[in-house]
């Protein structure tokens, strides 16, 4: 059974809510592994994630440390950091084609909104000229790169980075949501299939009289892309239901 409680809903307890010590010094941390241990320590930790990842990530964080260059300047001498010719060799740190990375330790969670906020505008309508939204994950991104430049650099993120902007994000998913109501989303990223091709697959199968297919494409649709509107999908919403063979149907079947 799930844990619930003061660890949430999920049981999931992040770094800086565990019980740790930070306050003993590590034994003998000045210690140097040797080259063939290093080596299989690294080819394991390696596997922790693919090499696309770990590019798109250091490419999401080198797009807040540009943006603040250009908003925000005097944050940007302060809350990012040239990386050591260490870094930049290290194969699990990946510093791929970047030469700097954030201080993530007292990251200012107000300015990280705030540049998040300009990329959730992906481009304008060419008819309308109505601005047209980044989905959900392409925003949710930006916030699992700045994890996992944290875990890789040693610096924990405060606190309230997390609280804010996991409230951040449940609040883009809401202001997401009335945007595709209004056609304001990419609709390649909104779902799985556009909503224009579901229409068509659906209209088929009840042409044809599949009704197999439509049932399946209704229930995927509502149980993959439609979660929030599944409870249309309940028994108590079916008033009657008859299932019926006669001959014709053991003659297919014996096909």
């Amino acid at each position: 059974m799930a844990r619930g409680g003061r660890h949430g809903p999920g049981g999931r307890i992040h770094v800086h809510q565990r019980n740790v010590d930070d306050q003993t010094q590590t034994i003998r941390g000045d210690i140097v592994i040797n080259h063939e241990h290093l080596d299989g320590i690294i080819e394991t930790e390696q596997r922790s994630m693919e090499d696309k990842t770990r590019r798109e990530y250091r490419n999401r964080i080198k797009h807040i440390i540009d943006w603040l260059m250009v908003h925000y300047p005097t944050y940007f001498e302060e809350g990012t950091r040239l990386l050591s010719e260490d870094e930049k060799r290290d194969k699990v740190f990946f510093a791929h084609n970047t030469n700097r990375d954030l201080r993530y330790s007292g990251l200012n969670v107000q300015l990280i909104k705030a540049c998040l906020s300009s990329k959730k505008k992906k481009n304008n309508h060419p008819v309308t000229g109505a601005v047209i939204l980044s989905s959900v994950s392409d925003i949710k991104k930006y916030d699992d790169a700045i994890k996992w430049g944290s875990l890789w650099a040693h610096q924990p993120l405060p606190s309230e980075y997390y609280r804010e902007l996991d409230a951040f994000i449940q609040s883009y998913k809401k202001e997401h949501k009335v945007a595709k109501k209004e056609r304001r989303t990419d609709e390649q990223e909104a779902d799985p299939i556009s909503s224009t091709l579901f229409r068509m697959i659906c209209s088929w199968a009840v042409n044809e009289g599949n009704i197999f297919v439509w049932v399946f494409s209704l229930a995927m649709w509502n149980l993959m892309s439609r979660s929030i509107s599944i409870d249309g999908l309940a028994f108590h919403h079916i008033k009657s239901g008859m299932v019926r063979y006669d001959t014709s149907d053991f003659v297919r079947m014996a096909r």
